[in-house]
């Protein structure tokens, strides 16, 4: 039983999973808005491409300060504030002004969505459930999934029927509930986590907390596990978010499907992220990561390379297919990664994913920079497709690099 003044770690869960689906749910809205823009206001693609920009940007780069800012000021606060963010953005960007949306989703949306990304999941999971890591945040990642994909049909049809504000009402709506969660159990959370450790941490000036993370990263960028798992997050931005994101939509249309469809098949892709990512996590927690790490970028490359050859003329049965295999492999690789960067960074692998999550951002935006290239010159997204595989078949190798050794230089076990 729960005594009186106590919350279970289930609720802790809830109210976390609440605010990730939440954040989630920002991320891939933009795509979805600059068709309707174009629309209804007669704004090109470039009028928010700034705001655009700077939300990936932020989005990966927020992550590491705030995880920071939470060990120092408390968790409820923290996320209270950056789903204030959100909310406050959401406002302004139901203002029709380029300049205004561009601000407030560039940089109050990509701030609020950076402080709760799987990066905090992944802090959420070690700080918790210490002996479920690997599950746990497969299940937080599967969270910003569905918030990333699985509401996207819902969010399709509400702007269809009432117009481009509906999703980002939607999506304040969802997060006025996560900062209700947030507010009844967050609170009782933190004085559990003060009281086990018998202590507070000191709060220092916000300039001291931003120099000491500064400094913890020149420290990690000096062992080679820390640069051997950035170059898979980069490679696993690129062949997921940098072409899903931004390139299935266009590429599907290019072939003749609607944008429901092709929401449709990107829904699936965040279902199936549940199973996927869960089962990744369970997997994490009893056998090699790298392994793990190996058979799930070695089976994304087949369903890549297979895209092209399913993706033309209509809407065909083999999408669905395609959804739920590369759904079940698309977020795969958080948990093993998550669980290799504790075990060699310790207490700091959390933090240490959170720049790692920045690296996965900056090969999606880079891939998501090159599709277009390949569009505009050869008219298909064939070549990208088919290079995307390629890639991923390469990092399935790249995986075993490095023995991804404890502190006190011990190899993992099962490693």
């Amino acid at each position: 039983m729960v005594s009186k003044g106590q919350i279970p770690n289930s609720q802790i869960l809830i109210a976390t999973i609440a605010s990730i689906v939440a954040a989630g749910s920002y991320t891939t809205l933009a795509g979805l808005l600059i068709t309707q823009f174009a629309i209804d206001l007669g704004w090109k693609a470039a009028t928010v491409s700034a705001g655009v920009a700077l939300n990936m940007l932020l989005y990966g780069v927020t992550a590491p300060f705030a995880l920071i800012l939470m060990d120092r000021y408390g968790i409820r606060p923290v996320a209270i504030g950056a789903m204030t963010l959100l909310l406050v953005g959401s406002a302004v960007c139901l203002w029709p002004n380029p300049l205004g949306f561009n601000l407030a989703w560039g940089l109050l949306i990509g701030l609020g969505t950076g402080c709760l990304t799987m990066a905090y999941g992944a802090h959420m999971a070690r700080l918790w459930f210490p002996r479920s890591v690997g599950l746990v945040s497969g299940v937080l990642t599967a969270a910003a999934v569905v918030g990333q994909f699985a509401l996207l049909p819902l969010w399709t049809a509400a702007m269809t029927r009432y117009g481009w504000q509906a999703p980002i009402i939607g999506c304040g709506l969802l997060t006025i509930a996560a900062t209700g969660l947030n507010w009844i159990w967050m609170g009782e959370a933190e004085d559990r986590r003060q009281d086990r450790q018998g202590r507070k941490v000191p709060q220092q000036p916000l300039f001291l907390v931003v120099g000491e993370v500064v400094i913890d990263l020149l420290r990690y960028m000096r062992r080679r596990p820390f640069w051997i798992l950035v170059l898979l997050s980069l490679i696993c931005g690129a062949t997921t978010n940098g072409i899903m994101w931004s390139h299935f939509t266009p590429a599907a249309v290019d072939c003749g499907m609607t944008v429901e469809a092709a929401s449709f098949v990107l829904a699936l892709i965040g279902i199936f992220n549940v199973a996927g990512t869960m089962a990744a996590g369970w997997l994490a927690d009893r056998m090699s990561s790298r392994v793990i790490l190996m058979v799930v970028f070695f089976g994304r490359s087949l369903t890549l390379l297979w895209l092209p050859l399913i993706f033309w003329g209509a809407f065909e049965p083999q999408l669905v297919v395609f959804g739920v295999i590369f759904g079940m492999l698309d977020v795969a690789t958080v948990p093993p990664v998550i669980v290799l960067s504790n075990r060699v960074f310790g207490r700091n692998g959390a933090i240490v994913f959170g720049w790692i999550n920045a690296f996965h951002q900056l090969g999606a935006g880079g891939m998501a920079f090159v599709g277009a290239h390949i569009r505009t010159q050869l008219g298909s997204y064939d070549l990208l497709w088919f290079a995307s595989g390629v890639i991923a078949m390469v990092t399935a190798l790249l995986v075993f690099l490095d023995r991804y050794e404890t502190q006190d230089g011990r190899p993992l076990h099962g490693e």
